[in-house]
């Protein structure tokens, strides 16, 4: 009975301090930030300014960055994915990667269609262009 009380006294502090590092935001590295839909769409606009052709995709992720977003509308909290979602497409042999950044919200209803986002192209894991031009081109032409 005595080593189960000296267990337990010698465990508590542990436990504490495992709450308190969760309570803390340990978990937040998940978390890019704490902005507005509008802020996160101007930045993924401003990091895409920065992408050049022919670049790796693990460079493009670099500048676009891959961490879910806390992002606010009307008051309410939304996470958003950025990128918001990835589609893996094969065509003549060739595989694409299409990576969704969303650059252009409309609406205050919290839910996105096609033209408020960005694709980014990456064919065999080179980044060929992006804007819906692109993927039209390169993929359902």
């Amino acid at each position: 009975m005595k080593r189960i009380v000296l267990l337990f006294i010698l465990t508590m502090p542990l436990s504490g301090c495992a709450l308190a590092l969760v309570g803390a935001g340990v978990g937040a590295h998940y978390f890019a930030s704490q902005q507005s839909i509008e802020e996160v769409a101007e930045q993924n606009k401003t990091n895409i300014e920065k992408l050049v052709f022919g670049m790796s995709k693990r460079f493009a992720l670099d500048i676009m960055g891959e961490k879910m977003v806390r992002a606010y509308q009307n008051g309410k909290e939304l996470v958003i994915n950025n990128p918001y979602k990835t589609e893996l497409l094969e065509k003549h042999g060739k595989k694409f990667e299409i990576l969704y950044y969303l650059t252009d919200p409309n609406g205050n209803d919290r839910i996105f269609t096609n033209d408020e986002f960005t694709p980014l192209v990456f064919e065999n894991g080179i980044l060929v262009g992006w804007q819906w031009s692109v993927l039209k081109k390169r993929i359902f032409s």
